[in-house]
């Protein structure tokens, strides 16, 4: 591999966040194309999206020198011309091939970030030969002399804009001349006008500009409405602007109620104006990719200004990582000068000057958390980011495996941090891989249930409160308990005779190196998937909930917070030792006497109106002094995520305040119920609990005493 200048990867690392966001819709596109019935007929909007993305691409690639990224995106622009000219189809040869070739653009590109080699290309290539080998479609007979076209009109027609007309008219489209004069100083902005109103109603077919006898520019617009719609001239209403119909006599539809007005003095109240419209379908990046850029594959695109229309900046997310370090260490400053305001107050009373201190602690308080509030913001990002990528995977999986797969999502504008939505990406691809490869039965198996041939799996994603749930469902087999068991037995992981509940069991399953799977295969028998998920998702402070019905399917629920970042914390104390509890887990304190505590089954509890709540002494679970009781009162912190709930007994609340969570050393960040460690008002360090954790744990030990009496 060449060796690369400071320039060259300083273009490289520009080039490739640029690179995934194309490839995202090259992607995204395709699978639109792959869900349609009708793949004969496929929007042009769609099909110029996909283009125009690999055409960027490959211009983008050859300047970073990228050679075989940018020879691969130069095969896709042949194909797709193929397409969009007409002489060929989104055949599932052509569509498997394309959607093959972003997967494997998506890897070199991979590889270049990495600093290793290109891969070969040399097999794909074939394919792509292969593929433009095939005889051209036969564009049928000319339809154009049906049209009332000017005489010089079809001359002056591309291939691709020739192709779009005769396509509309065996659609049984209607076609229009749509005549446009502007004045020189503002033709641009009022073209851009009249485009966009026109694709409201239809296609813009070609555009013809020239000068305009009586001065200004002219344009000559061929627009195709579909058959039903009302006529364009009712529609476009303007002293500027003149239309004929091209088609044969046709019955119109009705106009709407109130014209659309076009001209130099209506444009910029039309845009305010809540004219009643037909709407159109079009694809879902089509329109914004037509306004981020002017087209240079289609002369039918409008004159758009050299502005850019976007207000967007690309931002590192290691430059917010230090942004956020930055804020956290203000935070941390910001809590020693209110405990320094604090003291001041006590010991000079209410003196003007701690009074101007207290002030100026409580602006610094107030302008510090906006700045961190923002900085936040900027970082959450929607989840459905990573959906797009679990399409893919599941694509290509599912064809290998030989089962067919409806893969659903819901909740995809649901927003978390930036770095949680990356580390999430492998746990649910994990989840569902094994949904694909265990829960989802075979085609032959799912006749012999009654059950749809095509499986089901669906991904939601939800805020619940300053937590984010993700559940992952099949409709599959679910799981067999008893095969789980006997894999338990074989493996020393559990007792020959004793009793297990269901949760036990599948728990087994997220231990390293447990499968149920005996044979290995590319994605299964390896035991690191659910290992995977429970290591990843336990780092990152949340849960994982299991339910399955033997025969009907299974659901993996996430529970997970928001941000791991800067968040507010009850500041507790337990036997002079200080903890934090984050705020987003706390439902309410109150405070107790110790008679008022019952015990049932050596297990501490109280009734909490309707349901009994388990307590916890957090003295007793971090060994701090032997449990004794005694006359004081103690304060209950009522913690829980989702559905689940316990009390932690401490022996006084000393605040709320906003932390900076930092992970701990390697000796104990293994320590369980334990998140990390802060910094506090004081200068003191102290520890953060986890409360998914300590959830987690007192749960398993109860299973185990109830299970224990069963046995």
């Amino acid at each position: 591999m060449a060796i690369r200048s400071k320039k060259q990867n300083s273009m490289l690392r520009e080039f490739v966040p640029e690179a995934e966001e194309l490839i995202d819709v090259l992607h995204q596109n395709l699978h639109q194309i792959e869900g349609l019935s009708d793949k004969e007929n496929v929007k042009p909007d769609v099909v110029n999206a996909i283009f125009r993305a690999a055409h960027t691409l490959k211009g983008m690639s050859g300047m970073v020198g990228l050679d075989r990224v940018c020879k691969v995106s130069h095969h896709f622009e042949d194909i797709l011309d193929k397409v969009r000219m007409g002489k060929a189809s989104f055949t599932p040869e052509i569509l498997n091939l394309l959607i093959d070739g972003v997967s494997l653009l998506q890897t070199m590109i991979k590889a270049a970030s990495l600093g290793k080699a290109e891969p070969d290309v040399t097999f794909f290539e074939d394919r792509i030969r292969l593929s433009l080998s095939e005889k051209p479609k036969v564009e049928g007979e000319d339809l154009l002399a049906d049209l009332h076209l000017p005489a010089s009109l079809p001359n002056l027609l591309t291939e691709y804009e020739h192709h779009r007309l005769v396509q509309n008219i065996k659609v049984g489209g209607r076609l229009y001349e749509v005549v446009a004069t502007f004045p020189l100083e503002t033709f641009d902005t009022d073209l851009s006008e009249l485009n966009s109103r026109i694709r409201i109603l239809g296609e813009i077919v070609a555009t013809l500009p020239g000068p305009s006898p009586s001065g200004g520019m002219e344009f000559r617009i061929i627009v195709a409405l579909p058959k039903d719609a009302p006529d364009l001239g009712d529609q476009i209403v303007s002293e500027f602007v003149k239309v004929r119909l091209l088609s044969k006599e046709q019955k119109p539809a009705p106009p709407p109620s109130s014209p659309i007005a076009v001209g130099e003095s209506s444009l910029q109240t039309q845009r305010e104006s809540s004219v009643p419209q037909p709407s159109v379908e079009a694809g879902p990046l089509s329109e914004e990719l037509e306004s981020a850029a002017p087209s240079d594959i289609d002369t039918g695109q409008d004159l758009e200004s050299i502005r850019s229309l976007s207000q967007t900046v690309r931002v590192d997310i290691e430059k917010l990582d230090i942004l956020l370090n930055m804020v956290g260490e203000l935070v941390i400053s910001k809590g020693q000068i209110s405990e320094i305001s604090r003291r001041l107050l006590g010991q000079e009373g209410i003196s003007s000057f701690a009074l101007e201190v207290q002030k100026a602690s409580k602006m610094l308080d107030k302008r510090i958390s906006e700045f961190q509030e923002k900085l936040v913001e900027v970082r959450m990002t929607p989840i459905g980011q990573i959906f797009d990528r679990l399409v893919r995977v599941v694509h290509k999986v599912s064809k290998d495996l030989g089962k067919e797969v409806n893969l659903l999502f819901s909740g995809e504008e649901t927003k978390m941090d930036k770095s949680m939505v990356e580390e999430l990406s492998d746990p649910l691809l994990h989840l569902i891989l094994n949904a694909l490869d265990h829960g989802l039965e075979s085609h032959e198996d799912r006749i012999a249930k009654n059950k749809p041939t095509t499986g089901t799996i669906m991904v939601r994603a939800d805020q619940r409160g300053n937590h984010v749930v993700i559940e992952v469902e099949d409709d599959g087999q679910g799981m067999d308990t008893e095969k789980i068991y006997e894999k338990g037995l074989r493996k020393g992981l559990v007792f020959p005779g004793k009793q297990y509940s269901q949760s036990e069991l599948v728990k087994l399953l997220f231990l390293p190196g447990f499968s149920t799977r005996d044979k290995v295969s590319q994605i299964s028998g390896r035991g690191v998937g659910l290992d995977v998920v429970a290591k990843n998702i336990s780092k990152l402070s949340g849960m994982v909930d299991v339910e399955t019905v033997l025969g009907q399917g299974t659901l993996f629920t996430l529970t997970l917070p928001i941000t791991l970042v800067i968040i507010k914390a009850l500041i507790v104390e337990v036997e002079r030792e200080t903890f934090a509890i984050p705020l987003s887990s706390v439902l309410e304190s109150m405070i107790l006497l110790e008679k008022e505590i019952k015990t049932i089954e050596r297990q501490e509890v109280i009734q909490l109106r309707e349901e009994t709540l388990i307590l916890v002494r957090l003295k007793a679970l971090f060994d701090l002094k032997e449990a004794e009781l005694s006359d004081e009162p103690v304060y209950v912190i009522v913690v829980g995520l989702v559905e689940k709930k316990m009390g932690l007994i401490v022996n006084s609340i000393k605040g709320q305040q906003e932390i900076v969570v930092k992970s701990m050393g390697e000796e104990l960040k293994n320590v369980k119920g334990i998140s990390g460690v802060t910094e506090i008002g004081d200068g003191k360090a102290i520890l953060v609990l986890d409360i998914s954790a300590l959830i987690q744990e007192v749960t398993e030990k109860r299973e185990e005493k109830a299970m224990g009496r069963v046995a």
